[in-house]
């Protein structure tokens, strides 16, 4: 059981899109389901803003589609088309996990557009702990408890928490839970939590490959000019006690078959 508490949040009742719905504890956030329009990217921010400090944040989803981060407190053109991070596309400021339930992975965006993919996947129910360091500049990220490694390194100003939701009614629902059920205390400690070191690249590995044969090749096999080889440069999210499991499938190689050869670093 946790020790610690989110009971004091809210979300905005002025600082959002006027078709994103409130709970009445301000806790639950969704798009209405009789808009009319069609669906566009909507934003909601926290009522309160932070600028120094560590704070935690568990939040549940429906099962669509959403961006969850945060955005400079100077932010105010909620009434807009807007998506966290994006001021290319949508000209919202912030730093920002682009997801979608089911997906395998998820996407930074911070500033610009796309900054680069990161390793978490979430099913509907899963619960996304967010910790944010301000006095480290740092944003991270959990999935049910466990750390997907550090996201952004340079969040800086005044901030709020801020989700960016694309579908309409409850299954786009974005809620902010009371009490944490798997953060604790010692998250808001600098002494005893140690954020994992960002890892952005991997390794280089090498898998030789018999493309006529139709299967992946020993350390005691000998390597000829029909060896293909399958590189692998870049993982993200990698951590040291949660390594990546890799599934490599023929079709990669265009040749005709299912079987799997699975791998892990």
């Amino acid at each position: 059981m946790s020790d610690a508490t989110c009971s004091d949040f809210a979300w905005s009742s002025t600082l959002k899109n006027s078709k994103i719905q409130l709970s009445d504890d301000k806790k639950s956030a969704f798009v209405d389901e009789n808009d009319a329009g069609p669906p566009t990217w909507k934003t909601v921010a926290s009522d309160k803003e932070y600028s120094q400090g560590i704070h935690l944040w568990e939040i549940v989803f429906g099962d669509e589609q959403f961006v969850v981060g945060v955005i400079p407190s100077s932010f105010n053109n909620y009434s807009a088309i807007c998506r966290i991070g994006d001021t290319q596309s949508y000209n919202t400021p912030g730093w920002g996990l682009v997801c979608k339930a089911g997906h395998p992975a998820g996407y930074l965006y911070s500033h610009k557009m796309y900054t680069r993919q990161y390793a978490i996947k979430l099913v509907r129910d899963d619960v996304l702990g967010i910790r944010l360091d301000l006095n480290s500049h740092q944003l991270e990220y959990f999935c049910n408890g466990r750390s997907c490694g550090l996201a952004f390194l340079n969040v800086t100003g005044s901030i709020r928490l801020a989700v960016s939701m694309f579908s309409r009614g409850q299954k786009g629902s974005v809620t902010v839970l009371s009490t944490f059920r798997y953060f604790s205390s010692s998250f808001l400690s600098e002494s005893s939590y140690v954020s994992p070191a960002p890892h952005t690249r991997s390794q280089s590995l090498s898998f030789p490959f018999k493309a006529r044969s139709n299967s992946f090749m020993s350390d005691d096999d000998e390597k000829d000019s029909e060896t293909d080889v399958l590189d692998i440069v870049d993982v993200f999210g990698a951590l040291k006690d949660k390594p990546i499991e890799l599934e490599l499938d023929d079709i990669l190689f265009e040749v005709a078959g299912n079987g799997k050869r699975r791998g892990s670093m």
